[in-house]
């Protein structure tokens, strides 16, 4: 492979915020999965580790809010009925919409 184990995992990353970004509903950890591998290029068994763990990273940030994390055992669990979303900051600058905050007000 030319290119760098970072330049591979950085273009993960921007593989699934770019997926989740474009669907601003929640979408399932199988969409994000299959849609992200394609974009590498590459098999399963080469980047799918990968990808599992830029999705964990980006939940555990908050950046992506997931219905498979149990925040108090820090536990990401992936399943094809896990849903995926974007944090609402992120979709505002996305969409450039004034989403409400968790305090009900704009940004």
């Amino acid at each position: 492979m030319s290119e760098s184990v970072a330049d591979l995992r950085a273009r993960i990353i921007a593989g699934i915020l770019q997926h989740i970004a474009e669907t601003p509903a929640p979408v399932s950890y199988t969409e994000v999965f299959r849609r992200t591998l394609a974009t590498t290029g590459l098999a399963e068994e080469e980047s799918g580790e990968d990808i599992r763990d830029a999705m964990s990273c980006l939940i555990f940030a908050g950046t992506i809010l997931c219905s498979g994390f149990d925040r108090d055992k820090a536990e990401v669990t992936y399943s094809a009925d896990t849903d995926m979303v974007l944090c609402p900051w992120l979709l505002r600058f996305v969409w450039s919409e004034r989403l409400a905050d968790a305090d009900g007000g704009g940004a």
